[in-house]
C-alpha cells in the first residue's frame, strides 16, 4: 500500500527582541496582533504537518520592562494564537533560549501552546508526539545539543548528550515507520557544518532516522539528500530580528515528500525561498525548488558578507537607537560596559 506524507519546517521564530531591536522586534508584531500572520499562512505549503522552533518564552511572569535581560527574547502570550494563525502545527521548545526567564515562564509558555491547539515537543519528561497519516506512525522529537544560556543544568526541555540522544532514536525507532528529529545544535553565525554535526548526523541516519532538521547557526547551511535520508543542517531563521547581516535575513521552508511503499521509503524534498523584512517577518516566494540528491547549498556568501560580524552589528544598533525603546537600549549597553570595567 502506497502512502504519501508531507511535512514542512521552518528555523527559529524569536517571540521577543532581541537587545538591539527592544521596542520595533518581534514582540510588538505578536502584541499587536499583525494582519500578515494569516497571509503567512496563504503561502506556506499544504502539508500534514508543520513544524517551527520557539525560540523563547511567551510569558511575562517576573519581567522587569525596565530591565535588558528580562525582557530579551521574552515574548508575549498572543504568540501561541499567531503561531497557530500561521498554519503551525507542531512547535519545538527544545532550545537555548526558552528556559533563561525561569521555571515558571517555561510551564506558562507550555499551556500556551497547548490552549491554542499546538502539539509540543523537545519537553524534558514527554520529548516527541506521535502521529498517524494513513498507514503511517510519524514520530517527531525535539532535542537540542545547546546548553542553556542561563542554567546549563535546566531539566525543563529535552537536552540529551549525543551518545543518549541516538539510544533514544533507536527505542522510538521500534514503534515508528518514520523518525524525523528536530535539533538545536552547530555553530552560530556560519555556514559551515561542524565535522561533530556531520558525523552525528551520518550515525542517527544509519540507526534508522529518515529526516534530521536542525536550526541554531541563525543561518541557512546546506541540505543534504540521500538515498536513505534527509539532512538539513540548519534552516536559519524564520522570524527574527537579526537586521545586520544578509545570512541571518535569508530564510526557506523545507518541505519532506515521504512516500510509502510497502516495505520501501523514499523520501523528496523542496524549498520555498524566503527573504526576512525589516519587521522580522518572512516574505515567501510562491515558487518552490525541487532538491535533488547529494548536497544542495541553497545561499552562497563571498568574504565580505561572512566577515565583521561584529562591526555590522555595531553599526545595525547605532543605526536604529532612537528607535523603539531607546532608554532599555541604553540599558543595555550601560550593563555592557560595566562588565568591562
Amino acid at each position: 500500500m502506497q502512502n504519501k506524507i508531507r511535512i514542512s519546517f521552518v528555523g527559529d521564530v524569536s517571540p521577543g527582541d532581541h537587545y538591539f531591536s527592544f521596542g520595533h522586534g518581534p514582540r510588538k508584531l505578536f502584541e499587536c496582533g499583525h494582519n500578515k500572520f494569516s497571509s503567512i499562512r496563504e503561502i506556506m505549503p499544504k502539508s500534514d504537518i508543520k513544524v517551527c522552533n520557539l525560540e523563547g518564552a511567551i510569558s511575562d511572569f517576573n519581567a522587569n520592562k525596565q530591565s535588558p535581560k528580562s525582557m530579551v527574547f521574552r515574548g508575549c502570550e498572543r504568540t501561541a494564537e499567531r503561531i497557530k494563525e500561521m498554519g503551525f502545527d507542531v512547535v519545538n521548545v527544545a532550545n537555548n533560549h526558552t528556559a533563561q526567564h525561569g521555571p515558571i515562564a517555561f510551564h506558562r509558555t507550555k499551556e500556551l501552546l497547548y490552549k491554542a491547539g499546538l502539539s509540543v515537543i523537545g519537553l524534558v519528561d514527554k520529548p516527541y508526539i506521535t502521529r498517524t497519516i494513513g498507514d503511517t506512525k510519524v514520530t517527531i522529537l525535539g532535542a537540542s545539543l545547546i546548553n542553556d544560556n542561563t542554567d546549563p543544568c535546566q531539566n525543563l526541555y529535552y537536552n540529551p548528550t549525543p551518545p543518549k540522544l541516538i539510544e533514544a532514536c533507536k527505542k522510538i525507532k521500534e514503534f515508528s515507520d518514520v523518525l524525523v528529529l528536530y535539533i538545536h545544535w552547530g555553530t552560530e553565525s556560519t555556514t559551515e557544518v561542524t565535522q561533530t554535526v556531520t558525523l552525528l548526523s551520518r550515525e542517527l541516519v544509519s540507526h534508522g532516522v529518515e529526516i534530521i532538521v536542525g536550526h541554531h547557526p541563525h543561518v541557512v547551511q546546506p541540505i543534504h539528500l540521500l538515498e536513505c535520508g534527509l539532512i538539513a543542517y540548519s534552516l536559519g531563521n524564520f522570524i527574527f530580528d537579526l537586521q545586520w547581516s544578509k545570512m541571518n535575513v535569508d530564510s526557506i521552508v523545507l518541505t519532506a515528500l515521504i512516500e510509502k511503499n510497502n516495505h520501501k521509503t523514499s523520501i523528496f524534498a523542496e524549498v520555498q525561498n524566503a527573504r526576512i523584512n525589516s519587521c522580522s517577518l518572512p516574505s515567501l516566494e510562491v515558487e518552490s525548488t525541487q532538491l535533488s540528491y547529494g548536497l544542495n547549498t541553497i545561499y552562497e556568501y563571498n568574504t565580505n558578507e561572512i566577515q565583521f560580524q561584529a562591526y555590522r552589528k555595531l553599526l545595525f544598533l547605532i543605526k536604529n537607537i532612537l528607535r523603539g525603546n531607546t532608554s532599555l537600549k541604553i540599558r543595555f549597553l550601560m550593563w555592557k560596559l560595566l562588565k568591562k570595567i
